[in-house]
């Protein structure tokens, strides 16, 4: 017997048989059909169950149902429209209706559906924890908050609820709050793995590292071929400086769901770290800019006789290295490269060349911005004003799952700004928006318009006698370019920043200025306000010098 001919499927295929005029059989046929994963022919017993009785609610619900688990959101949410233009008191055809307009994209349907599905039942703590997800989605914090609280009050046992509870109360910067949520959906559900991961990282956020590696550890246990336990661990280890299993764990970041989404069909074999003479090796860049800035250090080392390499990042970071191409092809992923025998993700490398802290190659500069670029920002920077000249760089991407907390307002540097003796520049464009972010007044010149590429960047910063910024690309280029960079740290930094210490090995001309405590931006601001001030008197020539 097949897995769509069960024995219900093969009684109601009789009763049709039959009976072919009634909607039941059809109905029951339909039914016996989707319950035994044969969709298509499902739909089309269900679809005949409609022609012959056209005012049952109940049959275009389950069509819709069929139609969701089938693939075709778009169907099934006509479907459960037809179930409501004939019943539209039934809680579960709006809450249906509402879940597949949430796939869709259609938010402000889904929330329309669930206020529907709360009208019919105003005791469904289901549709509440819904419409919170949707608020969330919508970033309408606060009203997440209330409607989640609202399942939680008719359905304190909802593990979801307060999973989802937590999340919304971290996203708010509410972390005490947010553990406590984590752990009432743990105390429900012990083995719900998502929430061992992400009380990890509001434990992590304050501050609590040790305890954050124990719960990811925890989660591995709980679930072993967990990608997304297992990079997080990884993230958790190379922060606290354990890297030689945190690169082992960091690897699983090409198996994590976001990754699998963006993931390129490619057949190439993966390098394992052997040089072969002979051999095509490619190197892409993974990640962000800063990402790719920090560690091409290690290219140069992939370099043996006989041993072809080529390096694929962005378009836009190009210039940066038009002085390897006598030894590295830089290609971009719009031109694929020919004759590649095997590849590797950039950010892979330190872990098949054994990096730790300790040995981490330094040297600085290794990359070099465009020399005629360079020497024009040095005929604008030297004419003029005796001052020191400061970049400033104060929010990252925003598209950065982690900018609200690497980012501060300019209105927070207002301090640093007081500092006499400095002459500031911005990068980022366009410079209409970051003038505008700066109050009048302040001596501030905006080159954003004038920076088309990382190679304009790396010419300005080189011609600068300090970049100040976030934790973002800019910081890692000045960097790379042996350039002095003060880098503005959260509490909870990225991993390559490590913890407590204000030097970095990556850096040898970088200093760390760290939160004392989360969000903390004020005494940060305080240390570099004093330093920089400690700096003018040092660097500036004196009067008539």
């Amino acid at each position: 017997m097949t897995q769509t001919m069960t024995q219900p499927v093969a009684t109601f295929q009789a009763t049709v048989k039959r009976n072919p005029s009634s909607p039941d059989a059809w109905f029951n046929l339909g039914k016996a059909l989707a319950d035994a994963g044969a969709f298509a022919g499902a739909v089309l017993a269900y679809r005949r169950s409609a022609e012959l009785g056209p005012g049952d609610a109940s049959i275009h619900y389950n069509l819709g149902n069929t139609l969701r688990r089938a693939g075709d959101t778009e169907a099934a949410i006509e479907a459960y429209r037809s179930a409501i233009a004939w019943d539209r008191n039934d809680a579960a055809i709006h809450l249906n209706l509402g879940s597949a307009l949430d796939e869709t994209g259609d938010l402000d349907g889904a929330v329309e559906a669930y206020k529907e599905a709360l009208r019919c039942d105003p005791r469904s703590a289901r549709a509440f924890n819904n419409l919170g997800n949707v608020y969330d989605k919508r970033q309408q914090r606060s009203r997440a908050e209330e409607a989640y609280r609202s399942a939680l009050r008719l359905q304190p046992d909802l593990p979801d609820a307060w999973y989802n509870l937590a999340g919304v109360l971290a996203r708010q910067d509410r972390p005490k709050e947010a553990e406590a949520a984590y752990r009432g959906a743990l105390r429900l559900r012990p083995e719900f793995v998502e929430a061992v991961i992400n009380l990890a990282g509001v434990v992590q956020d304050m501050g609590r590292f040790t305890e954050a590696i124990e719960l990811l550890r925890h989660a591995v246990s709980l679930q072993p071929a967990s990608a997304e336990a297992h990079f997080n661990l990884g993230l958790a280890l190379l922060q606290s400086g354990a890297w030689d299993e945190g690169w082992r764990e960091f690897a699983w970041r090409h198996k994590t769901v976001e990754a699998l989404t963006h993931a390129r069909g490619n057949a190439t074999p993966l390098w394992d770290g052997v040089v072969r003479s002979g051999e095509t090796l490619l190197v892409r860049a993974e990640q962000g800019y800063g990402d790719t800035l920090q560690c091409a250090r290690f290219i140069p080392f992939l370099l043996a006789e006989n041993v072809r390499v080529i390096f694929e990042c962005r378009s836009e970071l190009l210039p940066m290295f038009d002085g390897w191409r006598e030894r590295v092809e830089v290609t971009t992923p719009d031109r694929p490269a020919s004759g590649v025998t095997r590849e590797i993700g950039l950010l892979s490398l330190p872990a098949l060349l054994n990096v730790s802290p300790d040995t981490i190659p330094s040297r600085v500069p290794y990359l070099r911005a465009p020399a005629d670029r360079s020497a024009a920002w040095r005929t604008r920077l030297s004419a003029g004003r005796r001052a020191l000249h400061v970049g400033i760089v104060a929010s990252g991407n925003p598209a950065h799952k982690n900018d609200r907390k690497r980012s501060l307002p300019q209105q927070d540097l207002l301090p640093v700004f007081g500092v006499q003796g400095v002459v500031w520049h911005t990068l980022l464009s366009p410079s209409a928006i970051q003038a505008a972010a700066f109050p009048p007044g302040l001596p501030v010149v905006h080159h954003g318009d004038e920076i088309k590429d990382f190679g304009d960047s790396a010419a300005l910063i080189e011609n600068l006698d300090l970049l100040l910024s976030v934790d973002t690309a800019p910081a890692h280029l000045a960097g790379a370019l042996g350039r002095p960079v003060w880098v503005m740290l959260p509490y909870n930094p990225d991993w390559r920043w490590l913890l407590i210490r204000n030097d970095t090995p990556w850096y040898p001309t970088a200093k760390l200025f760290r939160q004392p405590a989360p969000g903390a931006w004020n005494a940060v601001v305080e240390q570099v306000r004093d330093a920089l001030a400690r700096l003018t008197m040092t660097a500036l020539p004196e009067e008539g010098a």
